[in-house]
């Protein structure tokens, strides 16, 4: 399983905004010790394997977040900034929160190639689903980084907040996850 290099751009421009850019260069620089990936620029089309940034996401979590899994919310939530503000900025522009909720599975596949993601709507609820994901990959980075930036997208596209509630997750030992989220605006 790959992860696309959009994610790795996302979380540097997080981490010199809110840490500064030596703070993410010293990260890399330990990463890299170990992970030969991360001895090259990373692009946003780069294939990092699954694993190196497992480990790259752990360590700007211990590092940064003292080792605060639910960091990773976070880590989602600026993640959706930075493609809804750049690549995907039309979601936010049309405010169309159907399109947005449409797109999941190809906004999965933009980041990852293995694994499945399927959202539906129904009234004022969305459904994201994420499934077939191979059993090493099933962490707290993929539950946490991907629903926070589910979250914050949705709020960017409704212009208002979501609750979100968790009813499947790696996090209880499923082997799926799914979560709800209310628009509170709707």
């Amino acid at each position: 399983m790959d992860v696309k290099g959009m994610a790795f751009m996302a979380r540097r421009a997080l981490v010199e905004r809110e840490h500064g850019a030596a703070k993410f260069d010293e990260v890399v620089r330990a990463i890299a010790k170990t992970e030969a990936i991360f001895r090259s620029p990373v692009l946003a089309t780069t294939k990092i394997p699954m694993g190196s940034f497992m480990r790259f996401n752990q360590a700007l979590i211990d590092t940064l977040y003292n080792g605060d899994q639910k960091a990773n919310f976070a880590l989602g939530e600026q993640s959706a900034d930075y493609a809804l503000n750049g690549p995907y900025k039309h979601f936010v522009t049309n405010r169309s929160i159907d399109a947005f909720v449409g797109s999941a599975p190809s906004m999965y596949k933009n980041y990852f190639d293995e694994g499945e993601a399927k959202a539906e709507r129904r009234g004022r609820d969305v459904n994201l689903e994420l499934f077939d994901i191979p059993a090493a990959y099933r962490c707290l980075y993929i539950e946490y980084g991907i629903m926070g930036y589910f979250r914050r997208g949705l709020e960017m596209v409704s212009g208002g907040m979501t609750k979100m509630t968790a009813k499947k997750g790696f996090s209880k030992g499923d082997d799926a996850v799914l979560y709800v989220f209310e628009l509170t605006n709707v």
